[in-house]
Parts: C-alpha cells; sequence; structure tokens
C-alpha cells in the first residue's frame, strides 16, 4: 500500500509538471508579423496604405493597435491622421491599413516629421499567443495645398543663382537672387492655365515672406506661364532681391509648386530633384541668411535704387535720392551721414539723415546739385560714403563705410564751349496711347524748327525713371527747314507701382546745345483699379494741352447722338 501510495504521488507530480511545462511553451507561442516593404511608410497630406503579413492567422486587436496618429511641429500645431485596419479583423494572415487625414492645421510648417504605428495582434484561437511590430512613418508636409496630387508625369526643375555676395544657399541682405523653374509634362494629361508659384519661409514659421522681396521680375512669387500640354514644358525666372527688413540671421525653406489655375486640389506637382543639392529632401531647400558681421560694411547705399547713368546738361539742377541700408546685426542710433563727392564738378556734399538706423531698416538721402556751365560733356563718377555709429557726446561717427559706393552722370548739351546751335525748336506733345500702370505709354511730340535756317535736332526723354523703366525716341533726330515741323515717338515702360500725376521732359539739341526743354505730365492710373477709370486715363500736358479727357467728351456726345437716333426710328 505504501508502494501504492508513493507511485501515485509520484505520477501526480509529474502530471503538474508536465502541465506547467505546456502551459509555459503555450505561453510563450507568438505570432511573427513582418512589415511593409519598404519599412518606413511614406505619408502626404493624401493619405496612404500598408500591410503587414503574420505567420500562423493571427486577430487584430484593436484596442493596442495605434488608431490615431498625431504629428506636432515647432509651433505645437498638429497634424492629425486616422490608421484604419481592414473590416475582417479574425483570422487573417495579412492586413491592409489605410492611414487617412483627420486634421491638419492650415498653419502647419513645411517639413518632414517622423512616428510610429503600433500594431499588436493575437494568434486566431490562441489569445494567449501574441505578436506586435512598430511601424516607422515620415509624414511629408509640402508646399501644394493637399499634398502633391496627380504628378506623376510632372517634373520640376528648379535651378537657384545668386548673382550678389552670398552662395546659391546662403544668401546676404541686398543679394539679387534668380531661381529658374522650368515644368516638364512627361504625360499625355494638359494643364491648362498653370501656376508657378514660389514660396519662401523661416525656419518656424508658417509665413510665406516670398512676396515681401524687393521684386525685379514683372511678375512676383506667383506666376501664370500658360498651357502646359502633353510633352511640352514652360520655364519661368523669379528675380528679386533680399529684402534687409524682411530677414535675419536664420534658416529659411525655400520651395516651389506648379498647378492649374483653381485646380490645386485636384493637381499639383512641389517636388524637385534639383533642390536635393541645397537640402536633405527633394520637395525644399534649405537655404542660410547671414546678415553682415563686419562693422565697417554694415551700412550701404543701395547702388540699385537710382538709375545706372543718370543724364544731365549744363546748368541743370540735379535731384539725385539714393536708398541706405543697415544691412548689418547691429542697431545704430541717432543718425547716419552720406557724403557725395566728385572733385571736376564741384561736388562735395553731405546728407544728415536723422533716426535710428536698426537692423534692416531703410532710409533715402537726398542731394540737389547745379552741374557747371562750363562743365566738359563727359561721363563723371559720383562717390559715396556712409558714416555712422554716432557719438552724440563728441558729434563724432565712429564709423565709416570701407566701400566707396559710385554713381555715373553723364554731362552732354548746352555747355559753354561746346559747338554752337545750328536752330532755335518750339515743342509740342500729345498722348498717342497708354496711360495704365505696368503697361506701355506713348506720346507724339512734335519739334518746330523756329530758327533762321536748316537745323539738324537731337531729341531725349528724360527724368522719367521714378515712374517708368525705359524710354525711347523714334526717330531720335530731325532734320528740318527754316518753319518747318516733324514729329516722333516717345515710349515709355510704366512701372506697375506707378500711378498719379507723373513728369518727365523732352529735349532737344541742336550742335551740342540744349536750345529746347518740354516738361511733360501724365496721368497715370494705377494698376489695382478697373471698371471704367482706365478708359479716361493718360491725360498729358506740355506747352499745348491736350486732354484725353476731349476723346472721353467725343464718347459722350456719341452716345447721345445714338440714343437720339433710336428714339426718332421708334417714332
Amino acid at each position: 500500500m505504501i508502494t501504492h501510495k508513493m507511485k501515485t504521488k509520484t505520477f501526480s507530480v509529474f502530471a503538474s509538471v508536465f502541465a506547467l511545462v505546456l502551459m509555459l511553451n503555450l505561453a510563450s507561442a507568438a505570432v511573427t508579423l513582418t512589415g511593409p516593404t519598404p519599412s518606413t511608410v511614406q505619408l502626404t497630406k493624401q493619405g496612404t496604405t500598408f500591410t503587414v503579413t503574420g505567420t500562423p492567422n493571427f486577430d487584430i486587436t484593436t484596442s493596442t493597435t495605434t488608431s490615431t496618429l498625431t504629428f506636432t511641429d515647432s509651433n505645437s500645431k498638429t497634424a492629425v491622421f486616422s490608421v484604419s485596419p481592414p473590416s475582417t479583423k479574425t483570422n487573417i494572415s495579412s492586413a491592409l491599413f489605410n492611414v487617412s487625414s483627420s486634421s491638419i492645421d492650415s498653419s502647419f510648417l513645411v517639413g518632414e516629421y517622423t512616428g510610429t504605428i503600433n500594431v499588436n495582434v493575437t494568434e486566431n484561437g490562441n489569445s494567449s499567443s501574441t505578436g506586435s511590430l512598430a511601424v516607422p512613418v515620415t509624414f511629408t508636409n509640402t508646399f501644394c495645398k493637399n499634398g502633391q496630387v496627380n504628378a506623376t508625369d510632372m517634373e520640376l526643375s528648379v535651378d537657384v543663382n545668386n548673382n550678389g555676395q552670398g552662395d546659391d544657399n546662403d544668401w546676404t541682405p541686398l543679394d539679387d537672387i534668380e531661381i529658374k523653374v522650368t515644368l516638364d509634362n512627361n504625360g499625355d494629361v494638359d494643364w491648362d492655365k498653370v501656376n508657378i508659384e514660389l514660396g519662401l519661409y523661416k525656419s518656424g514659421s508658417a509665413k510665406n515672406i516670398a512676396g515681401d522681396m524687393i521684386w525685379t521680375s514683372a511678375d512676383e512669387e506667383k506666376v501664370e506661364v500658360g498651357n502646359v500640354n502633353s510633352d511640352k514644358s514652360k520655364t519661368h525666372t523669379f528675380q528679386f532681391r533680399v529684402d534687409p527688413s524682411e530677414v535675419s540671421d536664420a534658416n529659411y525653406v525655400l520651395v516651389v509648386k506648379a498647378y492649374p489655375k483653381s485646380d490645386e486640389d485636384a493637381n499639383c506637382v512641389d517636388s524637385s530633384s534639383d533642390l536635393s543639392d541645397f537640402g536633405s529632401e527633394d520637395f525644399k531647400a534649405d537655404i542660410s541668411v547671414s546678415q553682415e558681421g563686419d562693422k565697417d560694411k554694415m551700412v550701404v547705399v543701395d547702388t540699385a535704387s537710382y538709375p545706372v547713368l543718370s543724364e544731365a546738361f549744363c546748368g541743370e539742377t540735379v535731384l539725385f535720392t539714393p536708398d541706405v541700408y543697415n544691412i548689418g546685426d547691429e542697431d545704430f542710433q541717432d543718425q547716419v551721414k552720406v557724403t557725395l563727392y566728385n572733385k571736376e564738378l564741384g561736388i562735395d556734399m553731405e546728407d544728415v539723415i536723422v533716426g535710428d538706423l536698426n537692423i534692416g531698416d531703410k532710409a533715402t538721402s537726398s542731394f540737389s546739385f547745379k552741374v557747371p556751365e562750363d562743365a566738359a560733356e563727359k561721363q563723371y563718377t559720383l562717390q559715396m560714403e556712409t558714416f555712422y555709429d554716432y557719438d552724440s557726446d563728441a558729434e563724432t561717427y565712429d564709423e565709416s563705410s570701407s566701400e566707396v559706393f559710385n554713381a555715373y552722370l553723364k554731362v552732354a548739351g548746352n555747355c559753354a564751349g561746346s559747338a554752337a546751335a545750328t536752330g532755335k525748336a518750339s515743342v509740342t506733345a500729345a498722348l498717342e496711347s497708354g496711360g495704365n500702370a505696368g503697361e506701355g505709354l506713348v506720346v507724339r511730340a512734335v519739334v518746330t524748327n523756329s530758327g533762321s535756317e536748316k537745323a539738324t535736332y537731337a531729341i531725349n526723354a528724360a527724368g522719367y525713371s521714378g515712374w517708368a523703366s525705359s524710354g525711347t525716341v523714334s526717330p531720335s533726330t530731325l532734320t528740318l527747314e527754316k518753319g518747318a515741323s516733324g514729329s516722333v515717338l516717345i515710349n515709355l515702360d510704366v512701372k506697375d507701382d506707378a500711378s498719379g500725376d507723373n513728369t518727365f521732359n523732352i529735349e532737344v539739341v541742336s550742335g551740342s546745345q540744349l536750345v529746347a526743354t518740354q516738361p511733360v505730365s501724365v496721368s497715370v492710373q494705377a494698376k489695382t483699379a478697373g471698371g471704367l477709370g482706365g478708359l479716361f486715363t493718360g491725360a498729358i500736358t506740355g506747352g499745348n494741352t491736350y486732354l484725353l479727357g476731349l476723346g472721353a467728351l467725343n464718347v459722350i456726345l456719341i452716345v447721345a447722338i445714338i440714343f437720339v437716333v433710336v428714339r426718332l426710328m421708334r417714332k
């Protein structure tokens, strides 16, 4: 009996150990999960899908699987995505997860963000056997409103060139930047009325400052390039200068996108393989901006704020107004001084600009001088220097610019000792066409020989640089008999920001002397104005006044006549 009891007891212990081992084996069994290929899920605003496979078949544990994925930028703005497994969640060997946009803050920063989706499962029919997988996710928030859409066959090429002091990806204030963008349509679907748009963001900021640069191209940060049909391309070059008041010592992000006008939601491309030369991603270029650190280079005369070559005749009073910038990383208080010098013309002047010139600030200097009557007819170099860091106690400037800034003045006409005039002249002017900002304007000038003999005249337009970018005269010379008259057309390209009453001079030279100067006043309709206002612009005054309002009166009379005729016909 004792032996039997011992056997029974031994068997009971053995059975308990076996059950424990069996339980341990069952507990240690696990589902093996394999993630997507490539292992990192690439996510855009449009969302994406990815697949997870497992062995053996499994059930998805929805309570522990990530259902919401949230990205947060440096400004605590969020982009939230929902993660949805397939409708069948039991006894499956693979699961297709759908990641879709739930909510994205409108000011969420452009950039690349990382996150993780956790997938947890149990073996089908055995809740003790589990499996888990952490799936890495990269979310790229790009320039297109809804991310890149229907852009498989669209290719952007972007070339950034710095024609100023800095490098292509390292800019300094007032640098002259050119960004050449080409859109190639390699597919069979046409894009109509395509916009190409530029964005420039300070790192950590949602504000696009591209439109705040000093633009030198006709179109600013957005331009319509027309239709880009299948197997065709369009190119546009953006040109601007880096505005010192809008930038600081910081990193910036340059982005570009192209899309059919009014259809960005459905069609947009904003990536370029060319941009990878400047940054780690192909949808943005990393740009750094550096303010001037050398104190003797911080306050500069902006040589682009005045014409490359100005013209004047002997005895003429010249008004010269260059802009001055603080492009450095230090504020300057109280006042700055600008000097203007040319020994031959007897110019030795200074202009004190009262007030602080802080980082990025602009001020305008002003000089007025008379060209000597006996000046030689040639080109002169006017030299400028800046003085700053004013010591109010000592009334001195502790700093001056290490650079001399040049302006060029061509003197011709009316100078003592020059060739004698062969004739006298009178001038009248009338508006031929135009009168709107951003468009061409044509003035017809009639020159009459009021002298006593035949003479040849050279006609020139001057004094328009403040409101028109260029001026040409055709023909530029007239040979007239005594008492005869001839006409020329003066073409002016009115600047986009011109408006109101503007003036220029028609100059007539005989021999080497200025024999007539006719001031002309032109009324320019601002570019933003619409409606019928543009029909009644372009009034011009000269020696004889010709008003475009007279044309408006004719229009009114014609309308009145038509009205009367219609009434008579009805009777």
